[in-house]
């Protein structure tokens, strides 16, 4: 099993993992940065070294298995100190093989986790210079506490991760409340007119631009009651390191095509939330 590379801007690549998950390379002049590092099957770091002999520092979105688990190949990285809880969780080797075999994969070899004395802290408004290309840090909490997005303002790109997709997920104990998470996204505007294009983890890897203002208005459908609220079924909860027994729901209806699964309404941006994630009165 390999890793494939694409490169995608003039400073900037895709790396994917066997399992599909994507990780982004930022080259500058003085260094390099990875955003993101899989789910930790061995070879990330002689993939980096096949396109780039500089310093790497590695920023995590977030602490979760199919993000943040590669990152012991690099000695340290850094990531929002908020995930600490999720990350411990997210590392148990029990669990990591789970994910995988749930994800359809059995028998591949994992690498070590980053153990937590080597995760350095990361905070929105942190910038990172490159040497010619930046890497912008914000904090979005929502999916976890302590999620981030990236900005490559010379690349005119975001990472968005987890942080606002196609189907964000509010499932785990470690995820804020709805409210919580559109307020963060609000704060995103921040950077509109910054980025062209944005680029994910899975799925099709990238979403338009608009991507951010839907899940608003999804946020906004939840919060006042006129979302549809479809139930989703325990199996989706099966995932998860700590399960809850409670009901959970996609905000907007969905149908399965051959793309995959995608809004009956032919726009992309949704959420998934536990009932104690929106108002009272409606779990």
């Amino acid at each position: 099993m390999s890793y494939t590379v694409i490169r995608i801007g003039v400073r900037m690549y895709r790396i994917v993992d066997p399992l599909g998950v994507a990780m982004y390379l930022v080259c500058g002049s003085r260094r390099a940065a990875l955003l993101d590092t899989g789910c930790g099957v061995p070879g990330l770091a002689a993939v980096v070294r096949q396109i780039t002999n500089l310093p790497v520092t590695v920023l995590l979105s977030h602490g979760h298995v199919d993000h943040a688990m590669g990152a012991g190949e690099f000695g340290s990285a850094h990531m929002n100190l908020m995930d600490l809880p999720v990350y411990r969780a997210h590392a148990a080797i029990s669990y990591r093989q789970r994910f995988v075999a749930g994800c359809g994969f059995s028998n591949i070899e994992l690498e070590p986790h980053l153990e937590e004395r080597a995760l350095k802290p990361l905070r929105g408004g942190d910038v990172f210079d490159l040497g010619g290309v930046t890497v912008e840090a914000y904090a979005v909490p929502g999916h976890t506490h302590g999620s981030m997005i990236f900005l490559v303002p010379e690349e005119r790109a975001a990472m968005f991760g987890d942080a606002c997709g196609p189907g964000t997920i509010l499932l785990e104990d470690w995820s804020t409340d709805v409210k919580t998470y559109r307020r963060a996204l609000e704060s995103v505007r921040v950077l509109d007119g910054r980025y062209d294009r944005i680029v994910r983890n899975r799925g099709t890897y990238e979403s338009p631009v608009f991507l951010l203002e839907t899940v608003i208005e999804v946020c906004d459908a939840i919060l006042s009651g006129h979302d549809d609220r479809v139930p989703l079924p325990p199996s989706c909860m099966d995932l998860l390191p700590r399960p809850a027994a409670l009901p959970a729901y996609r905000a907007i209806r969905t149908m399965v095509t051959r793309q995959g699964e995608v809004r009956v309404d032919g726009r992309e941006g949704n959420v998934s939330y536990r009932a104690d994630k929106a108002p009272q009165g409606r779990g």
